[in-house]
């Protein structure tokens, strides 16, 4: 068995050698294709002795991997992303190389993001695992895998073999995806998945009539896949505009839409938190906490973290019920050690419950 690990490139020289590294150990090969880097990326991936494929100032990030998966060789392809890191390279290629993988055209990954501390955020699990000629990416930007010859990829298994991610502000890079996911909405009429992605991007540059529009336009879509954070990310653009009636009703219709998902949940009630609604707010987090983690291709560590019950106790505190707040706020400093506000505010309950004894 022989593995290609494949990464895209541009301008990544502070992390392309760290990427590199991780895969030693899974990969028989590893090929770097650079976008027209105008840094030493190709020089640093060189120097690790990988391939280098340079296809110039491309404005496609599927050409990019689908060159990458015509200069592999190997049996099975993996791709990684050069602010990644995989975990286990040794023990994903025994997995590999087992027969848990027999009938599987690929797998999806954990794909962890993680916050400035190393702490986990969320966890996608995209497919980045498959085996060769079964698949080409389509899409400029948030391209995405599809069968040759189904439009998607085939049977999959989802996998717990983590590649940590690291969120980084690169200069320039939201109005190149702009760019690229306007022109993807133009090559695809009608396609949801990149009107979803042309909105979210307007929504993060602040173009809020314009991200309003294109989640509305995306919401009408029958075809479409996530209208539970279309209306999350709707109701957030209505938000920015001071918009709180419609923001709460966006959030109300994404809970409709999806309500397994603690996001919307928690979203509204960190609304009425700040209405000085305190006891619907502490409904509303009892309900996020009853909902168990997805099992699916999410997970939030933020609500299933301590957020929720920092909130929870917070409300207790200003209706007056101490002993309750104090077992929330314990609940929350277990969750989210380190961080000196949840001890000020443990320590502030406990002052509270000692004085009424």
């Amino acid at each position: 068995m022989k593995v290609s690990l494949c990464l895209i490139a541009y301008n990544e020289e502070p992390r392309i050698a760290g990427a590199i590294a991780s895969g030693w150990g899974l990969a028989d090969e590893v090929i770097v294709v650079d976008g027209g880097s105008t840094d030493g990326t190709v020089a640093m991936a060189r120097a690790a002795g990988v391939k280098v494929i340079d296809v110039g100032n491309s404005n496609n990030l599927s050409a990019n991997r689908n060159a990458a998966i015509d200069a592999a060789t190997g049996d099975w392809i993996v791709f990684l992303d050069c602010d990644e890191l995989i975990q286990n390279p040794v023990g994903l290629r025994a997995f590999l190389q087992s027969d848990k993988v027999e009938g599987l055209d690929g797998l999806a990954i954990k794909q962890l993001y993680l916050d400035a501390n190393d702490k986990p955020e969320e966890a996608l699990y995209p497919v980045r695992v498959f085996r060769r000629g079964l698949v080409r990416y389509k899409y400029r930007w948030h391209e995405r895998p599809t069968s040759v010859d189904q439009g998607r990829v085939g049977a999959y298994g989802q996998t717990e073999f983590v590649f940590e991610h690291r969120r980084l502000d690169k200069p320039g890079v939201p109005e190149r995806a702009l760019h690229w996911l306007e022109q993807d909405v133009e090559e695809n009429p009608g396609d949801p998945r990149p009107i979803y992605y042309l909105a979210r991007q307007y929504l993060y540059l602040g173009e809020l009539k314009l991200a309003r529009s294109f989640f509305q336009t995306y919401l009408e879509i029958p075809e479409a896949r996530n209208p539970g954070s279309a209306w999350m990310f709707l109701g957030q653009a209505y938000g920015k505009e001071g918009n709180r009636e419609e923001q709460i009703r966006c959030l109300y219709r994404s809970c409709e839409a999806d309500p397994r998902w603690r996001n919307p949940w928690g979203q509204l009630a960190a609304l009425y938190y700040k209405q000085a609604r305190y006891s619907l707010a502490a409904a509303l987090l009892r309900c996020v906490l009853a909902l168990p983690m997805p099992d699916d291709v999410y997970e939030d560590y933020l609500w299933f973290g301590w957020l929720p019950w920092d909130y929870l106790a917070r409300c207790m505190y200003h209706l007056g019920r101490y002993q309750e707040g104090l077992e929330y706020a314990a609940r929350a400093v277990e969750l989210g050690p380190g961080d000196e506000r949840l001890v000020e505010n443990l320590a502030a309950f406990m002052e509270k419950v000692d004085a009424a004894r």
